[in-house]
């Protein structure tokens, strides 16, 4: 179980991260990877509501 707690914690901080790359300006001009970046960290929230 700890294992999965660590899990959920990097996922976690990695999700910040996205959300982070996902409001920076410079991703902004890059649509594509704003939409990749955007789509994790929704992917991120849902997840984390099943956890």
């Amino acid at each position: 179980m700890s294992i999965f707690g660590n899990w959920k914690i990097v996922l976690e901080e990695k999700c910040r991260k996205w959300n982070l790359l996902g409001n920076d300006l410079d991703y902004r001009k890059n649509n594509y990877k704003k939409v990749i970046v955007t789509f994790l960290y929704l992917f991120c929230k849902v997840f984390r509501n099943f956890l």
